[in-house]
């Protein structure tokens, strides 16, 4: 979403926790448009393959994935 700092795969992932409830996606990104919004979804409509595998990747982040690859990052002691 151009200006604002939120990619269409955030939005479509909140779309999708919220089980498609739009007042409740209208909540979480109150400071979007509802045309930003609407967008975002019909982006996702016309590309779902491709947003489908961001939300995947970005899923694949665990905890654990995450402190096997960067052990700075973590609070854990080594």
């Amino acid at each position: 979403m151009a200006g604002t700092g939120i990619e269409v795969w955030e939005i479509v992932a909140a779309f999708q926790s919220v089980a498609g409830d739009w007042t409740r996606l209208r909540k979480a990104y109150h400071w979007l448009t509802e045309a930003q919004l609407r967008a975002a979804l019909g982006y996702y409509a016309t590309y779902p393959r491709e947003i489908d595998r961001i939300i995947e990747a970005n899923a694949s982040w665990t905890p654990q994935r995450l402190r096997s690859l960067h052990p700075a990052l973590s609070s854990d002691p080594v």
